[in-house]
């Protein structure tokens, strides 16, 4: 919950006011910001809703005039609440009102921790392996929505971003530090050029705080970047949350994720994706992970500077090992 965000208060009461009066509900809600878009570009926050008697609702409002976020992601809300409806396990968040201006939507209010809230701290070792089953297995049926179509991987862009941080991005990692790295990258690069991946129906921001662990039930949400990509990146988009994760050295695998977050995401994620191709990629990630945290962020915040040991650390142990 953001409860410092600044916002049209007036707005978002009226915005609010539209969708109870549609919607035939009495009662003034309790409105509290749970969510500001931090995204280049989005001027977006994420309110409850909050009823007597317990109804409450979610509330995404678009502060920038004339932007089709809101109205293209509830139109698709709606689609995949149809597609996924077909498993018990699996949803999205349901969709309930489109303001008349397409500057806002409710969804219904769907109550849980996020996989990033359970992987900070995880009661067991089991409820982390859980987390990466469920995230798979609700990927799986997202990737489904649309049918697979070929398409082949360039991995030019990841070489591009990682000169954009070595040159603007004031890296707190010394080059003698992340040259080896990079040279091993570019090394394995060449095998992948124009390697054949699945293009799907993609999230193309699927990190854990997109995904709610409700009681039996796997919910995603903010499919505002959702489009057709290579199956992969949503794959090391979510893999990612296992550096949460405290990881010797003999639990890591050559992606440099533990071999246990892997094994129980792939339980239920089924798309055909050659592990080297996956490590080469999870590999890449990590770069450039690292290359983003700045001298600044680093001695600023413990956050950042713990982020900036524990992804060395995993790069360590997966460069060291064949790629897959």
């Amino acid at each position: 919950m953001n409860l410092f965000a600044t916002f049209d208060e007036a707005l978002i009461r009226s915005q609010a006011d539209e969708f109870l009066s549609k919607m035939g509900i009495s009662g003034k809600p309790f409105i509290n910001c749970l969510h500001t878009a931090a995204d280049h570009g989005r001027n977006q926050m994420v309110f409850t809703l909050a009823l007597e008697g317990g109804l409450n609702f979610a509330m995404k409002s678009d502060f920038v005039p004339g932007q089709q976020w809101i109205e293209k992601e509830f139109n698709l809300l709606k689609d995949l609440e149809a597609h996924f409806s077909r498993d018990e396990k699996f949803g999205v968040i349901a969709p309930v009102y489109l303001g008349r201006d397409r500057s806002f939507h409710v969804t219904a209010f769907t109550d849980g921790p996020t996989a990033s809230d359970v992987l900070h701290s995880p009661k067991t070792p089991q409820q982390a392996r859980q987390v990466f089953r469920r995230a798979g297995g609700w990927l799986d049926r997202l990737h489904r929505f649309t049918t697979p179509e070929p398409q082949n991987i360039w991995t030019n862009w990841i070489f591009d971003e990682i000169q954009n941080l070595q040159v603007s991005g004031d890296p707190r990692a010394e080059e003698t530090i992340y040259r080896p790295y990079l040279s091993a990258l570019r090394q394995d690069a060449e095998q992948f050029q124009e390697h054949p991946c699945e293009r799907v129906f993609s999230h193309a921001d699927f990190h854990g705080r997109n995904l709610i662990l409700a009681n039996g039930k796997t919910v995603g949400l903010d499919l505002a970047y959702a489009h057709e990509k290579p199956a992969l990146y949503d794959v090391v988009d979510f893999l990612m949350e296992d550096l949460r994760l405290p990881g010797a050295a003999h639990q890591i695998g050559p992606g440099g994720i533990r071999t246990e977050s892997w094994d129980y995401f792939f339980k239920l994620y089924r798309h055909p994706i050659p592990a080297p191709l996956m490590n080469f990629h999870l590999r890449a990630a990590l770069l450039i992970r690292l290359l983003k945290i700045t001298k600044t962020n680093y001695a600023n915040s413990a956050y950042k500077k713990a982020q900036f040991h524990t992804i060395l650390h995993r790069m360590e142990c997966a460069f060291s090992l064949p790629l897959g």
